[in-house]
Formats: structure tokens, sequence, C-alpha cells
């Protein structure tokens, strides 16, 4: 991570965020382009659970290629300001 002082290392701090996360999104390979999906998730004893059939979009790309990442949004909030990124 290019900001190490943001790095979060410790387990339980980073248990604590994935808990506190309202939105999860995986994101697949689809031959060479990505896939980024949203999904219901659960966590539990070191394991991301998400809901999915064991048909569709998502479960081939998983069959064909398993190199999967997730994110998760924590603290959402519109902010309105007078300037963009402001």
């Amino acid at each position: 991570m290019r900001r190490e002082e943001k790095e979060i290392t410790d387990i339980a701090e980073i248990e604590k965020v994935i808990k506190k996360a309202t939105c999860c999104r995986i994101g697949l390979v689809d031959d060479d382009e990505p896939y980024v999906v949203p999904v219901c998730f659960g966590y539990e004893r070191n394991a991301i659970y998400f809901h999915g059939a064991l048909e569709g979009r998502k479960a081939e790309l998983i069959k064909k290629n398993n190199k999967v990442c997730f994110e998760i949004d924590t603290d959402v909030a519109v902010v309105k300001s007078e300037k963009p990124c402001g």
C-alpha cells in the first residue's frame, strides 16, 4: 500500500471494517475485460461469502478464471460542496 499510515494489518480491526460494510462488489475477469458486480455478502471465521446461483454469468466466470477481488463500502454519505471534490 502506498500510504503505509493508512494500512490496517490488525485482524480485529479488519473484521470491524468488514462487519460495518454496507455494500460489497466482486471483480471477475471476463476474457480480458473486468466484470464488477454488487453482491449480498456475509463474513464469518476469516471467510467472505456472497450470494449467487450455481449457474449464470458470475458462476461461469469463476469456473473459467478463479482470480477474483472484492471491495467493500463503509461510512457512505452524499456530501454537498460548492466545488467538485471540494
